[in-house]
């Protein structure tokens, strides 16, 4: 009897170890947003601000691809230039891989954006050197590319200015923003792309070379839209908002 209540005993003060070295709850193996079966939730991430495609940068690079049949889609020829010969000034690793076509002429600096059999002018070049620097993302991620150029013209004063054609609307973009004295060129630094003043040196209009001086601002997506944000000599910036140009000038040819 004294045998069998000593067993009990220790049966009981076991027990209490066991109780006491695993808590006084149980302890919630789940993880933290996770589901029953332990697999981790991800909760829905508010839009980013950043591109999620891999930004693109490129400089003319003047051929003869595809050129003749640009031409025969072309209705109206620059005027006013004589022997204005056009060249694709696309990189061909970049209409390999997104199938379009840029082409400038190599006197009026007229420049033209080809989507499959649609032409779409690039409004400026008179009186500069035309597109100097374009760019590839997908800024608002949406899934379909941005293409970005800056173009310079100006008769009296030099000037650079900044667009983009969306490939999901099939439009034609300007900022509301004038680089005055300059010509301009993208930089991608820190997964950003850069607007810098920059040099430049060629062989003619349809081969341009650019080297950057001095940052002048960036684009970015912010409050559902692409926006041009400005840099301010103090640092601060403010943001130029987009505008699209006018039907007359988003029409193709």
């Amino acid at each position: 009897m004294i045998k069998r209540i000593f067993q009990f005993v220790l049966i009981i003060i076991f027990g209490i170890a066991v109780y006491g070295c695993s808590g006084k709850t149980p302890v919630d193996q789940t993880v933290p947003g996770s589901d029953e079966t332990g697999t981790v939730k991800v909760e829905s991430m508010s839009e980013s601000t950043e591109p999620k495609s891999e930004m693109t940068v490129f400089q003319l690079f003047p051929s003869k691809y595809k050129v003749q049949d640009f031409l025969d889609k072309l209705t109206e020829l620059p005027e006013f230039y004589e022997d204005d010969e056009c060249y694709n000034v696309t990189p061909e690793e970049i209409y390999t891989k997104y199938g379009f076509l840029v082409f400038k002429f190599d006197k009026s600096c007229v420049g033209y954006l080809m989507v499959g059999d649609v032409i779409y002018p690039i409004q400026w070049w008179f009186g500069g050197c035309g597109l100097t620097s374009l760019a590839i993302a997908d800024m608002n991620n949406d899934g379909q590319i941005e293409l970005y150029y800056i173009a310079s013209w100006g008769s009296g004063i030099h000037r650079s200015q900044v667009g983009y054609f969306d490939f999901a609307t099939k439009k034609m973009v300007a900022f509301v923003f004038e680089n005055y004295d300059n010509d301009m060129m993208f930089s991608i630094e820190d997964d950003k792309l850069i607007l810098y003043n920059a040099t430049i040196s060629s062989t003619s209009f349809v081969d341009i070379k650019t080297e950057k001086t001095n940052a002048v601002g960036e684009i970015a997506f912010e409050k559902e839209q692409i926006v041009l944000i400005e840099y301010s000599e103090n640092t601060a910036s403010r943001k130029m908002e987009s505008s699209s140009i006018s039907a007359n000038e988003t029409s193709s040819t």
